[in-house]
C-alpha cells in the first residue's frame, strides 16, 4: 500500500475522555474485499461514551480504537472491490473511524452523493441506521401519532422525517431555534421542553389520545415522562442512555394502558451487510432532496484534539461534533 501507517485514537482503559491517547500504528495488508480510505471526517456518537465507561451493556476490550462512522476517500481497492479510488464513501459500524486512515471492508462502505459533503456523511450514516431501524420496531399506521424525543439531534431528525413519510403524526420535543430544524424534517407538532411542560402540551396537541410510540435516546431524566405519554398498548422504545442508565421498572407500571417497553438493540433490526447499506444510503437519499434532517455541526476538532471533541460530545453539544483528522488547507471536507 502506498499509505502504511495511520494516526487513530485509542480508548485506553475505562474511563472519561482523558483515557483517549493519539496512537501511530501500522496499517494492515489490503485482503480481497478490503479498501483503504482516507478518513475526511469522523462523526463522534454517544453509544462510544457509553461504552468506553466500561459498564454499559455493550463491551469491547481495552485498549480499542474509536469511532464507528465517518466519510472520505477511496485510496486503494483490494481483490475483488468494484469500488474505485477515488471514490467518496461514508460509512456507519466501523470501529477505529477516528483515524487518518482506515482499512475497512468495501461491503460496509456507501457511495456518498455529490451533493453531500464529507461532513455531512459523517453525520448522517449512523443517524439514517439508527433512525431506519428503529422505525422498524412497532408497527404504527398512518394516522397514528408518535413522540420523538431529542428530535432536533441526528437521530432524531432523521426518525422524525421517516415517520412523517409513513403517513404518522409526529410529535418531536426540542428546545430553543433547533425546534424550526425539527418542524422543517416534517413534525406534525413540535414541542419546546425549554418553554412548556411536555406532557400537558402533548396531550393538547393529541386532544387527549397520546401516543402509539414513544423514542427515546434520554434514558434516566425521561423514562418514566415517557411512560405517562403512551396510549393504551403503546409501546416506548428505549434507545439511549443521554442522562444515565433507566432504572428497574416494576412490570405493574405497564399496567394501566397495559403498555410496552423495549430496549432497543440495532443488531436484532438487520438483515445482514446489505441491510446495513440499504438503511444508510437511504438516509442519504433522504438528505439530497431534504436537507433540514442534516443536523447542524457543533463542533470540528483536529484528531490531536479528539479528547477535547469527546469532552464537547459529552456536555450536551446543540449538533454533531465531528473529527476532522487533517484539517489542513485543500483537505477540509467539502
Amino acid at each position: 500500500m502506498g499509505v502504511a501507517r495511520r494516526r487513530v485514537a485509542r480508548a485506553m482503559r475505562p474511563g472519561g475522555p482523558d483515557v483517549i491517547e493519539i496512537a501511530d500504528e501500522e496499517l494492515p495488508a489490503l485482503r480481497d474485499g478490503d479498501v483503504l480510505v482516507r478518513v475526511a471526517a469522523a462523526g463522534l456518537n454517544h453509544a462510544e461514551t457509553l461504552i468506553r465507561s466500561g459498564s454499559y451493556v455493550v463491551r469491547i476490550p481495552f485498549p480499542y480504537p474509536m469511532g464507528g462512522e465517518g466519510a472520505g476517500t477511496v485510496l486503494e481497492a483490494g481483490p475483488g472491490v468494484t469500488l474505485r479510488p477515488g471514490a467518496r464513501v461514508c460509512w456507519a459500524g466501523i470501529l477505529g473511524s477516528c483515524a487518518t486512515h482506515l482499512v475497512a471492508p468495501s461491503a460496509m462502505l456507501v457511495p456518498l452523493p455529490d451533493s453531500l459533503s464529507f461532513e455531512n456523511g459523517a453525520s448522517l450514516a449512523v443517524a439514517g441506521l439508527t433512525a431506519g431501524g428503529l422505525a422498524r420496531v412497532w408497527p404504527l399506521e398512518t394516522g397514528s401519532t408518535a413522540l420523538v424525543w431529542a428530535a432536533a439531534g441526528a437521530v432524531g431528525r432523521m426518525l422524525v422525517a421517516i415517520l412523517a413519510d409513513r403517513g404518522v403524526n409526529v410529535v418531536g420535543i426540542a428546545s430553543g431555534q433547533r425546534v424550526e430544524g425539527v418542524r422543517a424534517a416534517g413534525a406534525a407538532h413540535v414541542i419546546d421542553r425549554a418553554a412548556e411542560e411536555v406532557v400537558e402540551a402533548v396531550r393538547f396537541r393529541t386532544d387527549g389520545r397520546l401516543c402509539a410510540a414513544v423514542f427515546d435516546p434520554i434514558g434516566a431524566a425521561t423514562c418514566q415522562i415517557s411512560l405517562r405519554l403512551l396510549a393504551p398498548r403503546g409501546c416506548l422504545i428505549s434507545y439511549g442512555e443521554l442522562s444515565g442508565p433507566l432504572a428497574a421498572i416494576d412490570p405493574r407500571d405497564l399496567f394501566d394502558g397495559s403498555v410496552f417497553l423495549t430496549k432497543y438493540n440495532g443488531t436484532r433490526w438487520l438483515d445482514g451487510l446489505d441491510d446495513l447499506v440499504r438503511l444508510v444510503s437511504d438516509g442519504l437519499t433522504l438528505a439530497v432532496t431534504r436537507p433540514a434532517v442534516i443536523s447542524e455541526v457543533a463542533g470540528r476538532f483536529p484528531l490531536e484534539r479528539v479528547v477535547d471533541a469527546y469532552r464537547m460530545l459529552e456536555n450536551t453539544p446543540r449538533g454533531k461534533v465531528l473529527v476532522i483528522p487533517d484539517p489542513s488547507p485543500g483537505s477540509h471536507p467539502g
